[in-house]
């Protein structure tokens, strides 16, 4: 009986070893899905840096400086496409803070050609820049084009 007993928590105790064992040995190899060597710092792409950079100036209040910013990064080849959305709608805020309807409307006509964003609400962005820019045709087209988006909405 003693020997059973003394058999048990040998093989539960060599059990223990193993697991052990083999969890030193994964944690040394590192996962096989690390992005960077352990040794090495993690670099990220370039767009990724500037997201905090913009961030951080509007933050501070400097909003030329966030607008100068989604600009460069929206010319940035490379970035995912839900990425360069929300850069352009950066350029667009921005834009509309600093008081700078050209370039707002030049990135909402953009926005429009790729069909680009919330569509319904770029074009209601659309008509706010004509107006502000005193160019009621464009004004009249995007109030068009969201009449019928929304029509088309309606008839579904």
């Amino acid at each position: 009986m003693v020997s059973q007993t003394r058999n048990k928590i040998a093989g539960a105790l060599a059990i223990g070893a193993i697991f052990v064992i083999i969890a030193h040995l994964i944690a040394a190899a590192g996962p096989a899905w690390s992005a960077t060597p352990a040794d090495r710092s993690v670099k990220y792409p370039q767009w990724y840096t500037g997201i905090n950079e913009m961030n951080a100036a509007a933050k501070a209040g400097k909003y030329k400086d966030a607008l100068a910013i989604a600009m460069r990064l929206s010319a940035t080849p490379g970035i995912p496409p839900q990425k360069a959305l929300e850069f352009h709608a950066g350029v667009v805020q921005y834009a509309l803070i600093v008081k700078d309807y050209a370039t707002a409307a030049a990135m909402v006509d953009r926005m429009l050609a790729v069909d680009e964003g919330y569509r319904a609400g770029v074009l209601k962005t659309c008509v706010f820049l004509a107006v502000l820019q005193n160019r009621m045709a464009r004004a009249q087209e995007c109030t068009a084009l969201f009449v019928a988006l929304r029509d088309a909405k309606r008839a579904n």
